[in-house]
């Protein structure tokens, strides 16, 4: 007999906090694997902006197998590695931008490939090898269309204000709970503050969450919390979407 919803979440928090002490990218993707499971229906569709070698991708299909679900990846080895490993999603060789544009240059990174980024960011170490690829834009809007998505993974670098602004569409209108990457060292570079974020995803109709705090269904950040969090480096991953509190 299989584990009712309340259950498997219990799971899941119990889990997360076995690792509470671990490294913070590991809980991380333990509270983004237990958001994508309670979210994320059978039919539902979702989309991974930065879907790098497709750990979040797995997640998306391991709930909904049969969904065609969307990936955008815009350095061109790990959009092929992703066509290969998951034949059923329709995967994007493109970077997403605020405005329609033609092809732009890209800062991919050798050898620390999740750097990579529109703009190149400020690097751990002085010796990484980047090189520079020209890829090809579109938005947020212009590839979902007239589908409705219900869930969005967004890890772009320090480019998700232009992201959420080519998707100012399909945002407002299908409300899909946002996991998404904020902080100091990438949103910076772009001349992105976090008060910026909160503002627009706030126009959507969305509020903003810690991780932890999303899958516990406690309050939402406050503007001035979600500065404090961004500024002191606190966390760099959250959550946007309705209030679950409302459900």
């Amino acid at each position: 007999m299989g584990r009712t919803a309340e259950e498997a979440l219990a799971c899941d928090l119990a889990a997360i906090e076995m690792f509470a002490s671990e490294e913070k990218n590991h809980r991380y993707d333990l509270q983004t694997a237990a958001i994508i499971r309670r979210v994320l229906g059978p039919g539902d569709l979702a989309v991974d902006i930065g879907a790098h070698t497709g750990e979040i991708l797995f997640w998306f299909f391991q709930a909904a197998p049969e969904v065609s679900h969307l990936a955008v990846e815009p350095i061109p080895h790990l959009a092929a590695g992703l066509r290969s490993e998951y034949p059923t999603a329709e995967v994007h060789e493109v970077a997403l931008v605020a405005e329609p544009a033609g092809p732009i240059t890209f800062h991919h990174v050798v050898s620390d490939p999740g750097y990579s980024g529109i703009r190149r960011r400020v690097m751990d170490r002085a010796e990484e090898e980047i090189e520079s690829i020209e890829v090809a834009t579109t938005t947020l809007d212009s590839l979902v269309g007239d589908r409705s998505v219900s869930l969005v993974k967004l890890d772009v670098e320090g480019a998700e204000l232009g992201v959420f602004q080519g998707g100012e569409r399909t945002i407002s209108r299908d409300r899909p709970v946002i996991i998404f990457e904020h902080g100091l060292g990438a949103a910076d570079v772009y001349g992105t503050r976090p008060g910026d974020v909160y503002d627009i995803l706030d126009s959507f109709g969305l509020d903003l969450f810690l991780l932890a705090t999303f899958l516990e269904t406690g309050p939402p950040l406050s503007r001035a919390q979600f500065e404090d969090q961004f500024n002191r480096g606190r966390n760099y991953y959250f959550v946007a979407g309705p209030d679950p509190r409302s459900e």
